[in-house]
Parts: structure tokens; sequence; C-alpha cells
């Protein structure tokens, strides 16, 4: 008598793009207006689209295998479907070493007109190729490639938003050995203990994150991390 309790619980299967249903309480011999009906509308799958060079399984692939949520295609740079691009929500760019100006500008109008796009650098690229979509790179010699701790997340940003429990001070954060900085981001989402970020984004029409190291383990341990799954997740759902 006279309290509260709150019950969550998962709706996993069987649901399509409109769901209505209801919720009925039972309290024999207690009688009221006890159906409450809901409308439940989910969007269509993410449609994501990982451009690489080798035809080989890659982090981005495993981490959107989940077909019930992803609709994820993966092409070598040389075989591009470019109406397919145009379509989809997030494109990321996976350690391409050069970028052909067709597929640049292709993904400027992408970027501008239609989804979000990730760039993750390889460690040795041709960096002009690159300067039309992301803008002026900086590049640092791979002699002064040296490993370093990420900062704690600042779990106030939104970008963060229900995604972790807890606080920033439970995470034993990842480290990245980065081979670019990254100077003109609008917003940090990880940072370098030492300042420097290490995952942004500038928002155009579109969002473009930008990675300060490959995905190679030899570079970090990023994509083994507890984190990396929710934010690439968080990542798809925003260019949704």
């Amino acid at each position: 008598p006279y309290s509260k309790a709150e019950i969550t619980f998962d709706l996993s299967s069987g649901l399509d793009k409109y769901n209505y249903g209801s919720l009925s309480f039972e309290d024999f011999p207690v009688t009221f207006d006890n159906d409450f009906n809901f409308a439940l509308t989910l969007s269509d799958r993410i449609s994501v689209i990982e451009i690489k060079n080798n035809d080989t399984t890659t982090v981005i692939e495993r981490v959107f295998g989940n077909q019930g949520i992803f609709d994820f295609r993966s092409y070598l740079s040389s075989n591009i479907d470019y109406n397919d691009l145009l379509k989809s929500d997030l494109i990321v760019l996976n350690e391409l070493e050069e970028l052909d100006v067709t597929i640049s500008n292709v993904l400027s109008e992408f970027l501008e007109k239609n989804g979000d796009l990730l760039f993750i650098p390889a460690p040795q690229f041709d960096i002009s190729s690159f300067n039309q979509l992301i803008g002026p790179i900086e590049s640092i010699p791979d002699s002064m490639w040296a490993e370093q701790l990420l900062n704690n997340l600042d779990l106030n940003n939104p970008f963060f938003a229900d995604i972790f429990e807890g606080n920033e001070n439970q995470f034993n954060m990842p480290s990245a050995k980065p081979v670019i900085n990254i100077k003109e981001a609008n917003e940090s989402l990880i940072k370098f203990k030492d300042g420097r970020d290490f995952l942004s984004f500038t928002q155009f029409n579109n969002r473009l994150y930008m990675l300060a190291s490959p995905l190679k383990l030899d570079h970090t341990n990023y994509s083994a991390h507890a984190i990396f799954v929710p934010i690439m997740y968080r990542m798809a759902m925003l260019s949704k």
C-alpha cells in the first residue's frame, strides 16, 4: 500500500515498423480503467558502408554485424557503388592510403546532403588526397609515434547520454599512438591525457568524425575496449 515500483522489460523480437499494444492491470476485486494503449514506431535498419583497402574482415564489419539493426556493406576502394554511398546513413573510411578524386567528390556530396562520415587514418597515407574532404590534416612522423593514455570520458556530453552507467572514473581507459593531430574539430569526444583529440567531430549539415590513430592493435587497444562498441553504435544511430 502507498508504494511505487518501476519495472523494465525488453521487446526483442516479433516487431514490425509500426506496432500497437496495450498494458493491462488486473487486481481483483478492484475494478478500474486498467488498459493503457501505446504505439511503438521503429526506424528502418541503419545503413552503414565501409570503404577499405584490403579484402579482409575488419573490426568495423564485426561491430556492425547485427543484421537486425544494421544494413552493412563493405567495399574495396577500387570497386565502389557510388549510388549506394549516397543512400547510406554512415560511411566509414577505414585506413585508406589514398583517396581518389571521384570518391572524394561523391563523399563531399554525401556529407553535405545525406549522412555522417567517420575517417580512420592509415598509418601512412597521402595526406593531400584527403584535404578536399577532411580539410587540412597534420601528420605525425612515425619517429614520433608514442603510446598515450586516453582521458576519462565526459559523461555530461550529450553524445554519451544513456549509453554508460556510473561515472567516468570507473573506466580503465585504453591507449593509442596517434598518427595525426586533429586541429579544427567542433567538438571533442575523447581526448588524450595531454589534451589533444583522439576522437572528435566537425558539424556541417552532418557530422564528420575523425580518429587520431588507426584501429590496428599495434596502434591502439581502443577497438578491444568495452567503450568501443557503444560509441560506434551511437555514431550510427545519430546518423539515422
